[in-house]
């Protein structure tokens, strides 16, 4: 299983379109994806047109330790844990503890074998 992660630091350069790019034309090569937003903006779980209200996001995974298997949405695009748009202010909302930086790492090791590509959309960090 490979994770594909498209990063910048500056905003409008791409990063939302060419990660969705690479998630369908990796499906449209018979691959098993699954497509992360941690964009706030949400543009790639409009693309998926996933449900954001009463359903798990990776906010929940972030701030809240959900396991990802109750995040992931099956649409017609593909499978994708959506972004929310709460997750601007993420920063203060995930737990302060030693393992804040690893919350999607560790929630992520139980779907891992069900892919064969994980991709994550960034927004600018």
């Amino acid at each position: 299983m490979q994770k594909i992660a498209v990063t910048n630091q500056k905003g409008g350069v791409g990063k939302t379109t060419t990660s969705i790019c690479v998630a369908q034309e990796l499906l449209k090569r018979g691959k098993r994806v699954l497509f992360i937003d941690t964009d706030a903006q949400s543009n790639s779980t409009k693309f998926y047109e996933a449900a954001t209200e009463n359903a798990g996001t990776v906010l929940d995974i972030l701030c809240g330790d959900m396991p990802a298997a109750e995040c992931v949405q099956h649409t017609s695009k593909g499978d994708i844990i959506p972004s929310d748009k709460l997750l601007s202010d993420a920063e203060n909302m995930v737990k302060v503890d030693e393992r804040r930086f690893t919350h999607l790492k560790r929630s992520l090791k139980s779907i891992e074998d069900l892919y064969d590509y994980i991709i994550i959309g960034v927004s600018a960090i």
